[in-house]
Order: structure tokens, then sequence, then C-alpha cells
């Protein structure tokens, strides 16, 4: 091999070796001469195209067989079942059934929080007249406890088939138990710092402070994080890229 046919660090040219296999021809099984066209194609003869691609006879078998995609014969290429991604195809849809362990699983730990906390409501609203109760808020400790209540329960709708309303809760109904969440505590955190941390003595009390305005705050909180989801939506919309058959790249479907 000559000399300039190699790198400097002493491998072969990936060009260099690609026009000498394209100019490359060879008997093959048949006793027929393997060559190469001016675009590279096969003159004569033909070959199978074939691929790895998952088992899909038996939905239990998980291997990979060899299957043959398509056939070049004569500078013709014919492909099998669409393979120039000309059409869409119903895939099979596969859902965490609520027989599985995890979905099992899932579904206890969260019924088991949601009880716990409904006892604690139970507690809440049985004492709710009493010092300490009313020292924490009522109004606000209340929508803690319906968020984090919430928070149980929303694995649920990610078991079994989606359709449009679990899918909406799927899509914001983390951010919106969240927000319930910190929302209210935050404006709790507030309120008592405006109360504890003035610049002068006075027993006026701070505007905006009663159980009504509170619950305003928490509830702009919760819609901002609305707002922003939806923004978030219509701003990343679904694209398309083609497909480049010749070039090998990749067809990538972004989805909501």
């Amino acid at each position: 091999m000559r000399c300039n046919t190699l790198t400097s660090s002493g491998k072969i040219k990936g060009d260099l070796f690609r026009e000498y296999l394209r100019n490359l021809q060879f008997p093959g099984v048949s006793q027929d001469v393997v060559a190469f066209d001016a675009n590279y194609d096969l003159k004569s003869g033909g070959y199978a195209i074939v691929n790895l691609q998952p088992n899909t006879v038996n939905d239990s078998d998980t291997s990979i067989d060899h299957k043959e995609v398509g056939y070049w014969s004569n500078g013709k290429l014919s492909l099998k079942h669409d393979q120039l991604q000309q059409s869409c195809k119903r895939l099979r849809l596969e859902v965490l059934d609520w027989t599985h362990p995890l979905a099992i699983i899932l579904w206890i730990v969260s019924l088991l929080g949601a009880v716990i906390i409904v006892a604690f409501m139970v507690v809440f609203v049985t004492f709710r007249k009493t010092r300490v109760i009313k020292a924490t808020s009522r109004e606000l400790s209340a929508v803690v406890l319906g968020g984090i209540f919430l928070c149980y329960l929303l694995p649920l709708i990610y078991i079994g088939t989606p359709h449009a309303v679990s899918c909406a809760f799927r899509r914001y109904g983390i951010g919106v138990c969240l927000s319930l969440c910190f929302g209210a505590i935050f404006v709790k955190q507030s309120r008592i710092h405006r109360i504890f941390n003035r610049n002068q003595p006075t027993t006026k009390l701070p505007h905006f402070i009663d159980w009504k305005s509170q619950l305003v705050f928490t509830a702009v909180i919760v819609v901002l994080c609305l707002l922003i989801g939806v923004a978030h939506m219509v701003h990343v919309t679904s694209t398309l890229h083609k497909f480049d058959k010749f070039r090998g790249n990749p067809l990538w479907i972004p989805v909501n």
C-alpha cells in the first residue's frame, strides 16, 4: 500500500478506502461479477436487504430476528412494508395495566397515603376551633392538606389506558398539586413575616392578612403555574423532520 494512503497516525484514509471499495470487482457466489456503476449502484445481480427487528408473532417473545425489508436487483430498489416512510401505521398501545405488580404497589401506596391525609383532615376539622389550629391559619393549612391529598391520588392517572381527561391531568396535575402546597406555605410564611417583622411597633395589622386575601394569593400562584404550562404547550409545537433515506438521518417526531 502506498504511503500517501495512510494518515500521520498510520491509519487508512477513509475517503481513499471508500473509493477503493467502490471500484472493487469480484466474483459472487453465483460466479457473477459484482461491480458498481458510476452512481455506485450494483451493475447486475441483486441482494436482499435485512435488518434486526423484534419478534411480533408472539407478544411474550422478546427475541430479535433478521427480517428481509427489501431487495436490490438490476439497479432497482424494492422495499417492503412501506420502508419509504410514506404512510403511518398503527402501533400497539402499551400501557401499565391495573393488574401489573408495579401498578398494584402504586395504587396501594397512593390509597394508603390518601387515607392518612383524610384522617388528618378529620382531626383538623374536629379541633378547628382550638388555639393551635387557629394560629396555623386554618384555611391555608386546609389548602396544604388538600394539595397533599391530590398528590397521593395523582399517580393513579398513570395506570390504565390514557384518554383526553387523564392526559390533561398528567400534564398539569403535578404543577397544580405542588402549587397548592408550596403556594399556600409561601403565602403563610409571608403573612407571618409581615406581622412580626415590622419597622415600627403598632397595633394596626398589615393589609391583606385576612383568610380571604390569603386564599386569593394562593389562587393567583396556582393560576400563574397553569398559564406557564399553557404558554409552554403553545410554544413547543410538534414538528416532523423529513427522512432522508439516502443519508440515513433519523426520523424525529417530538410529541406533547
